[in-house]
């Protein structure tokens, strides 16, 4: 994902690679998010920890590099911005948005700041806060999304053990891709509901992993 990113960003984007590496990108997002639901829930299993234990240490994982990354991408966005606009880049619906970022980064700082320091900047509408999933550094929208999974992981993981909720869970997942569905173009890729599908398949897949161990 970010190889593709910054190939993008770069202006790589002629011949026959760089279409290749760019395509690379949302297959390696969904493939970590499956991943993701799958060592969650390998965690959540095997060491039970009480939640504000796990949550503080899913935290403390995700959040000082990502306070870094963000850092220094409010100073080298206005760089990209400007990079953008030179002979070669053709994009010009990502130039828009890029400068849409450097400019929402100034107007609103104090905003993003506060929804970037709760790590939920990335299910805050466009509408509420303009590009707040891409504010400071654009690709940490995927850190967000992984931080609101981690909120609700241990819940989803207790419905989906327990049978007599499995139809609850099956509801809320459905719900979630109709919403994601009907609302696709206002919906940024950052909130939680756009993803919870492949989560919940590497949840599953980790808890039938004894079962499927067991018949082997």
């Amino acid at each position: 994902m970010v190889l593709a990113h910054l190939a993008y960003c770069s202006g790589f984007n002629t011949g026959a690679l760089g279409p290749q590496v760019r395509s690379l990108g949302l297959p390696a997002v969904l493939v970590f998010l499956v991943v993701s639901g799958f060592v969650i829930a390998h965690v959540v299993v095997e060491k039970a920890e009480p939640y504000p234990v796990y949550l503080v240490q899913r935290f403390a994982r995700l959040f000082p590099l990502f306070v870094a990354t963000c850092f220094f991408g409010f100073f080298t966005n206005d760089l990209l911005a400007i990079s953008l606009v030179a002979p070669g880049f053709n994009d010009s619906d990502f130039a828009k948005v890029v400068n849409g970022v450097a400019a929402s980064n100034h107007k609103y700082l104090w905003s993003h700041l506060f929804a970037h320091l709760t790590m939920l900047h990335g299910a805050i509408s466009n509408a509420a806060l303009p590009y707040s999933e891409y504010a400071f550094n654009m690709p940490a929208w995927s850190i967000s999304l992984e931080w609101q999974f981690y909120l609700v992981a241990p819940l989803i993981i207790c419905i989906i053990r327990n049978e007599l909720f499995i139809l609850l869970l099956a509801i809320a997942v459905s719900i979630c891709e109709f919403w994601s569905a009907s609302l696709v173009s206002t919906v940024q890729s950052g909130a939680l509901p756009l993803a919870t599908s492949y989560f919940v398949v590497g949840i599953v897949s980790r808890l039938a992993y004894p079962y499927v161990q067991g018949h082997n």
